[in-house]
């Protein structure tokens, strides 16, 4: 058996070291809670930002599809008028050309997915 004496001013030091340490491990835990703070703000950001565009891309599939309506109902209207249908193909063909160019115009507008397993190539 092994017997370790301390005196009263060995134990004080002691207790004060680690009473410092103990401290400084509280002062790293409030720094660790500080950051998940940021983090899960920022979280509610990014999720908040996936939520706009994913309402974003369903107006714009809304749009698309109303502008699809419009032009057929246009068509239809013409025929039933009894305008000729070579004029009614001529002034759709530029009407399809249109509604292909909005279409690719709110593509263009919408940011690509990053790919996965490298660099990020941003989108132009």
């Amino acid at each position: 058996m092994i017997r370790i004496t301390i005196d009263d001013k060995d134990a004080t030091e002691i207790f004060f070291h680690l009473v410092e340490q103990v401290r400084e491990a509280n002062q790293r835990l409030i720094e660790i809670g500080h950051r998940l703070d940021k983090i899960l703000r920022k979280e509610q950001t990014i999720m908040a930002n996936i939520d706009q565009v994913l309402e974003d891309i369903a107006n714009e599939k809304t749009l698309i599809g109303s502008v699809g309506q419009v032009l057929q109902t246009l068509r239809d209207q013409l025929t039933a008028q009894g305008v000729e249908q070579e004029k009614i193909d001529k002034a759709f063909a530029g009407l399809e050309e249109n509604k292909q160019a909005l279409a690719d115009a709110l593509v263009a507008g919408t940011p690509s997915a990053p790919a996965t397993g490298g660099s990020e190539t941003p989108a132009t």
